[in-house]
């Protein structure tokens, strides 16, 4: 008699319940995986993590509460540390990127076609798909939330708090907020400095 292969415990994420039921009806075509849970908020992708110990997150970026590169982040800290899979728009490498360095088992742009999805989960369960922290984690930083590099590249290109706020529809002590948590995340003296290293290590260019 075979023995049957234990299911692969996935937990999907998404702020939009269309997407969200979506993306479970495609996970759940996949050969050996259950949905363990949904979750629409970062928060809640922490919370059920812990609680239902899945071993494989599905999640975008752009997540409120909590954003994903910081979800993911946590989630790899944590004490079960599920492996996570994350999903940015086309074209959006530079979140990919941060993405990986966050601790994502892979990173894939949202329009991957459903047996690829299904394909990818079961390579990363299986650990055959890892990515690790390059020089980035080497170097001992820890990766800006999305909304921190938006800051950080706008100055790069040399905005002023004032004009960040207003492009961003923030407040200008917000701005600053963001960019003393760049400085202690980059190890950055300053903003010319936190910018330096945003180019080095690739997380802002300098396209306008």
């Amino acid at each position: 008699m075979s023995m049957l292969s234990p299911s692969i415990r996935v937990l999907v994420a998404d702020p939009h319940p269309l997407i969200r039921r979506g993306l479970s009806s495609v996970v759940a075509d996949a050969e050996r995986v259950t949905i363990v849970g949904e979750a629409a908020d970062g928060a809640e992708v922490l919370a059920l993590a812990t609680s239902l110990e899945p071993d494989i997150v599905v999640l975008p970026l752009r997540m409120p509460k909590v954003d994903g590169l910081d979800v993911i982040r946590r989630a790899r800290m944590g004490r079960h540390r599920p492996r996570c899979i994350a999903l940015v728009d086309p074209g959006r490498k530079l979140h990919a990127h941060l993405a990986l360095r966050a601790g994502a088992s892979a990173c894939v742009f949202k329009c991957i076609s459903r047996p690829d999805l299904a394909c990818l989960i079961a390579r990363v369960h299986e650990g055959s798909l890892s990515h690790g922290l390059d020089r980035w984690g080497r170097a001992g930083h820890e990766v800006p939330t999305l909304r921190e590099v938006d800051v950080l590249r706008r100055v790069g290109l040399g905005r002023s708090n004032g004009e960040i706020a207003r492009e961003l529809g923030i407040t200008i002590e917000t701005v600053k907020a963001h960019l003393k948590s760049v400085f202690v995340r980059l190890g950055a003296r300053d903003r010319t400095h936190a910018a330096v290293l945003g180019y080095q290590l690739g997380i802002i260019s300098r396209a306008r």
